[in-house]
Formats: C-alpha cells, structure tokens, sequence
C-alpha cells in the first residue's frame, strides 16, 4: 500500500537471485505511484524481479481499470501502466 519505498533497498553484494512482490503496491492504483514502483523495481540490485498486482493495482489491470477506475479515480482514464524494470505476472 504505497510502503515500497520504505523497504530497505537490496545491495550488489546481497546477492539477490528474484525479487517477488505480490500485490498491493498502492493504495489506489494511480498511474503516478505504479510508475514509481517500477523505478522502485529498477533501482534493486536483484538478478530478476516479478510483480504479481493486487486488487488496489487498478491501472495494472485493463479489465478492472475500466470497471473500477472513477471509483478510486476522479479523472479520465489512461492506458494500463507498463513495468520497464520488472516482470508484470497476472
């Protein structure tokens, strides 16, 4: 729920395979806080990381953005946001 960047972040000499995250990276799903979540994502020293979103990751699902967007959002929709620095599972 928006806690990402309160984690401690992972170092080179961690040695990190996979980084998994499952759900919930937001409160609301905004577009703003998912790309930053993916930044997150790219500034971990890990071999591979997967994002797994949850009900709250509405921009992350077409289907439930439609559905649920103006419900958590009070302005037009966008596109589904797409992670650069992690591998989106649904």
């Amino acid at each position: 729920h928006n806690l990402h960047r309160r984690l401690v972040m992972m170092r080179d000499e961690d040695d990190v395979d996979v980084l998994v995250h499952c759900g919930d990276a937001s409160n609301r799903g905004t577009p703003e806080v998912m790309r930053d979540v993916d930044e997150w994502f790219g500034e971990q020293a890990a071999g591979r990381c997967l994002f797994v979103p949850g009900n709250h990751d509405v921009t992350m699902h077409s289907s439930l953005m439609r559905a649920q967007w103006f419900r958590f959002l009070s302005r037009e929709p966008e596109e589904p946001v797409q992670f650069k620095n992690a591998t989106v599972l649904r």
